[in-house]
């Protein structure tokens, strides 16, 4: 359905720049070669210019993903006895389900880790680029664990005013492995 809605405002655009082709270029312009190239530069500029915010953007965001910093994970922290360690030191858990449990269950993980996120916007023009700086921190001791940065776009007028890229269009993160949860706490 989408698509057949596109179609027809495509068709539509195309038939008013017809008539206007006709009216501004063909009955003004009477030497051919002349003629010939107003009228493919006027259909270059006519299909290409709406969207052209789009295609440049594109290569602005892209350039701006690959100078964001790589993930970087400072290290474990420690956390000390309770749902994920005994008061030995021993692990609650052998394997990653039995992980997942226990901080889906009790609810320490949320308890131990604090995100703290800072959003700017990296540009406005030819489409909006905001980038976020998101490092969470262990709550107790108030040390780095892990940072990573990404960027969102909602891409250009057209996509914007249509609604096809509410959320984001085009998003990119810091390159870099993130460490596995478990990796992240120490007795």
């Amino acid at each position: 359905m989408i698509g057949l809605v596109v179609l027809i405002v495509v068709g539509i655009w195309c038939v008013i720049g017809w008539y206007l082709c006709r009216y501004l270029v063909t009955k003004r312009m009477w030497a051919w070669p002349l003629r010939s190239a107003v009228i493919l530069v006027f259909w270059i500029v006519w299909l290409i210019g709406p969207i052209a915010d789009e295609i440049v953007g594109r290569r602005v965001f892209d350039a701006a993903c690959a100078k964001l910093p790589e993930t970087k994970f400072y290290g474990p922290v420690h956390i000390g006895a309770g749902a994920f360690f005994d008061e030995g030191g021993a692990r609650r858990w052998s394997n990653e389900r039995e992980f997942s449990k226990i901080r889906i269950e009790t609810h320490e993980w949320a308890r131990i880790f604090e995100w703290r996120s800072e959003k700017t916007a990296v540009a406005e023009f030819p489409v909006p680029i905001t980038r976020t700086d998101t490092t969470i921190y262990h709550v107790t001791s108030n040390t780095p664990s892990v940072s990573i940065s990404s960027l969102l776009s909602t891409g250009g007028w057209i996509r914007r005013t249509a609604g096809w890229g509410y959320v984001a269009a085009w998003t990119c993160r810091s390159d870099g492995s993130w460490p596995p949860d478990e990796d992240r706490i120490i007795f």
